[in-house]
């Protein structure tokens, strides 16, 4: 396959018992061209035409070698002139990043001098994750979108390739962004009754696959509803008998969430709490009744 426009040498050894081979008509012919070149041979029978204007196209080139008799002889060879294809991707920006299991589209412009798109063999590879796609592009515009990615710097190149093996390409850089893992929490104090703030902490912390600082957003559910509680800690007046508090933390990286861990607890019933006793008569004699009163 030679690219339209590039230069083309023809190369060919022709030899006559009876004539010496720089008397030798010679002449190249293309049977889409027509005369290509009427080259005189070296004595050594070593014979070039060189070229730049054949046709885009299949070509049958035809070597004929006539001596002085007008005795002829032949030899062919089958090239295709073509361009390459051209592509250019359009999404996503170059350099962008993306995080981790994010939808992420590629689109490209895909067209050929001698093919129809539809025609053409494409294929989208990353150099980290390998083929991620070769469906062909019914139209210019090629594309197809992935969630898929792991986690790094990748370069995705778009390859296509005609029906004469000519392929052009183009390639774009982006970086998927590893999210944190899911913390391990705790409630304290546990158990909990109505008269404990409830508080919630970190006790195993996420970790970032870039080794990114991380920070935790803090929620809480009452039997299941959200609440209006954005921090680490619950006033026990907002608690009651029964209830079960749900904490999650949600870990960041600046970048994007990670998975959340959670913990939760059901508030238990507080014990009585004696203030006071206060005991009557307040003069005790024999046989009386005595009586004893408490507060709580």
């Amino acid at each position: 396959v030679i690219e339209v426009g590039a230069d083309l040498t023809l190369l060919a050894f022709v030899e006559d018992a009876d004539q010496p081979a720089e008397e030798l008509s010679v002449s190249w012919r293309s049977d889409a061209d027509g005369l290509l070149g009427e080259p005189t041979p070296e004595a050594s029978g070593d014979v070039s035409v060189s070229l730049a204007t054949l046709s885009a196209g299949p070509h049958a080139l035809t070597l004929s070698v006539e001596d002085e008799r007008e005795a002829r002889c032949t030899d062919a060879v089958t090239i295709v002139v073509g361009t390459p294809p051209t592509v250019e991707i359009t999404a996503p920006a170059a350099g962008v990043v993306v995080n981790e299991g994010e939808q992420v589209v590629f689109s490209a412009t895909v067209s050929d001098a001698q093919d129809a798109a539809g025609d053409l063999a494409l294929s989208w590879e990353s150099d980290l994750d390998g083929v991620l796609n070769s469906d062909a592009a019914p139209t210019a515009t090629a594309g197809f979108s992935t969630s898929a990615l792991g986690v790094g710097a990748h370069t995705v190149t778009l390859t296509a390739t005609d029906t004469a093996a000519q392929t052009g390409s183009d390639a774009v850089a982006l970086t998927v962004n590893g999210l944190p893992t899911a913390p391990t929490i705790a409630i304290t104090p546990d158990p909990a009754d109505t008269e404990d703030v409830l508080t919630a902490a970190v006790t195993v912390d996420s970790i970032d696959p870039e080794g990114d600082a991380l920070s935790y957003a803090w929620s809480w559910t009452r039997g299941g509803a959200g609440t209006s509680h954005t921090g680490a800690s619950v006033p026990a007046a907002d608690t009651a008998r029964g209830e079960v508090w749900m904490a999650t933390a949600t870990p960041s990286d600046g970048r994007g969430d990670g998975a959340p861990g959670a913990a939760s607890i059901t508030i238990g019933n507080a014990a009585p709490e004696v203030t006071g006793a206060t005991l009557s008569p307040t003069g005790v004699r024999t046989n009386d009744t005595i009586s004893a009163s408490v507060g709580a």
